[in-house]
């Protein structure tokens, strides 16, 4: 490969790392490509990109980033995963690509400024997703003005009630 192909593979990453929210570090090796290329359809899926990258484009392409403190985990085999929206989506996606395939194994993460571990990933994969998180806020917003419409009925429907039982009582007679 040469000096300019490897220039524009950085500077390409680079742009991607300055846009990205959420990444992981992978180590990959014991996946054959069928099982990348599934992985990478189903965080294509939720926004996110999964490439497998040589460390010293990396370390290159992460200078002047904040990503410059995952220098360390830029060792051996190593794929990453660039998330540019909400970071739950692929956790999940990852968590439970793990439990399905042992062989991939996280190195570390990085979540706006701050470097996470593989249990921090993983945990961040259990949390319910943004739009859950919205329809519970919906929820818990509507939920006094619905308890109120509750309890402001329950009089005249007690009053219909009563009435009811006392017509159907004088018809009995």
């Amino acid at each position: 490969m040469n000096k300019e192909a490897k220039e524009q593979i950085i500077s390409h990453l680079s742009s991607k790392l300055k846009r990205t929210i959420f990444a992981v570090l992978t180590n990959y090796r014991g996946l054959n490509v069928e099982k990348i290329a599934q992985l990478r359809s189903e965080l294509r899926s939720v926004s996110s990109d999964y490439r497998i990258v040589k460390n010293t484009f990396l370390k290159r392409a992460s200078q002047g980033t904040e990503f410059e403190q995952l220098y360390k985990f830029f060792v051996g085999p190593t794929a990453i995963l660039l998330c540019y929206g909400d970071p739950i989506a692929p956790s999940k996606v990852l968590s439970k690509f793990l439990e399905n395939y042992s062989e991939l194994t996280i190195k570390a993460g990085f979540l706006q400024g701050k470097v996470l571990s593989a249990k921090e990933i993983k945990e961040l994969g259990s949390l319910p997703g943004r739009k859950e998180l919205l329809s519970k806020i919906i929820f818990l917003f509507t939920l006094p003005h619905i308890r109120l419409l509750n309890v402001l009925s329950c009089p005249p429907l007690k009053l219909i009630q009563l009435l009811r039982a006392i017509e159907k009582n004088k018809s009995d007679k």
